[in-house]
């Protein structure tokens, strides 16, 4: 049995994959609180006592993890130090990581970072235009997001050189990668720049900052706030949903068929940035929590890509495949695809792989 674990400030999720015939045949999802982060260690344990081994998603790893590793103390010490550049994450993920490798014994724990494959993006696409004094160790750079969905997108085209690939979930990032490592990614330093999501307003005039501080007479604080929580799809449509859900809305409601607009054009013009940089993609590959709901929109983006030779089948697509759905003609220049596979999954097969290279 192998277990993949992830966290967030409230809780742990815990799925198990028990393989055999290199077959997923069961997987179990549990929910385990963080109130007791001491008692919750111990019944995480308890739940995987059988494994073969644990891999634990990690959101941030900045510059000084590019790949996964186990979990010790080196690891610890190493991890202490991004304390400062992830304040309420990374204490409460350190405790849960010490009282895990006490608990879990002789089973090895890995970490898995969001952001490791993103320490391979080249220079160019990592800084920004600062002036050299603010260009030091610790400062704004691009250190990515949904790595784990944009490793594995890649890896389905392991005999093709350039994918693109598109990840819908609460965030949504293009990202371009060549010979399984990335050239370019939508997100910067923060999540407000890039695609917008369900809370964040993405791309923008940074002299809007300025410009609303301004006029509203509010902090820097709460300007803050807004764009990062009150923005995107919550402030176009004034709605509190998940995307998936506004989306059933978008032939009824004026303001949601207005913001998907946005949020499409957003998606179309990092593609195209995207493949500017990088040259024509021999495969686009679609990924993330809202692929299966968002699929006519998903549509309407590779429509977009007709020009390159690219060749749909009819829609509506029939999910043919339980992992990955190829949605071209045989005869399409470029092969599109569309993954079925949730967060947990994606990483079971990634870290399934990694284990699998390490015993040989």
């Amino acid at each position: 049995m192998i277990a993949i674990l992830d966290q967030n400030l409230k809780k742990v999720e815990i799925n198990t994959f028990d393989v055999g015939d290199n077959q997923v045949i069961t997987k179990q999802t549990h929910i385990v609180s963080l109130e007791n982060i001491s008692r919750c260690s111990i019944e995480i344990a308890k739940k995987l006592k059988t494994s073969e081994a644990v891999c634990i998603r990690l959101r941030f790893g900045g510059d000084l993890f590019d790949k996964p590793l186990i979990v010790d103390s080196q690891f610890i010490t190493k991890y202490e130090s991004l304390i400062s550049s992830y304040p309420f994450y990374i204490p409460i993920t350190l405790q849960l990581l010490k009282l895990l490798v006490v608990e879990l014994g002789s089973i090895p724990l890995y970490a898995w970072f969001e952001t490791s494959i993103f320490t391979k993006l080249p220079e160019e696409e990592r800084i920004y235009a600062l002036p050299n004094q603010l260009q030091s160790a610790g400062s704004p750079r691009r250190f990515g997001c949904h790595g784990i969905y944009h490793a594995w997108n890649a890896q389905q085209m392991p005999n093709l050189t350039t994918v693109l690939s598109i990840v819908m979930d609460k965030q949504t990032t293009v990202s371009v990668l060549r010979n399984g490592k990335p050239r370019t990614i939508s997100m910067g330093y923060t999540p407000l720049e890039g695609i917008m999501s369900r809370t964040s307003c993405g791309d923008m005039d940074p002299g809007i900052v300025f410009h609303l501080m301004r006029v509203s007479g509010e902090s820097f604080f709460k300007i803050d706030e807004v764009l990062k929580k009150n923005s995107g799809f919550i402030g176009l449509t004034g709605i509190d949903a998940e995307i998936d859900e506004l989306f059933k809305q978008v032939n009824s409601d004026h303001a949601i068929a207005q913001a998907f607009e946005l949020y499409e054009s957003q998606i179309i013009r990092h593609c195209g940035e995207a493949v500017a940089v990088s040259g024509e993609p021999q495969a686009i590959v679609f990924s993330g929590k809202y692929t299966s709901a968002l699929t006519p929109l998903i549509f309407r983006i590779l429509k977009k890509f007709t020009f390159l030779g690219l060749s749909l089948k009819p829609v509506p697509w029939a999910n043919t495949s339980t992992h990955l759905n190829i949605v071209t003609e045989g005869n399409s220049n470029i092969i599109a695809a569309i993954s079925m596979f949730s967060l947990p999954e994606t990483l079971y097969q990634l870290f399934d792989s990694y284990l699998k290279r390490k015993r040989v």
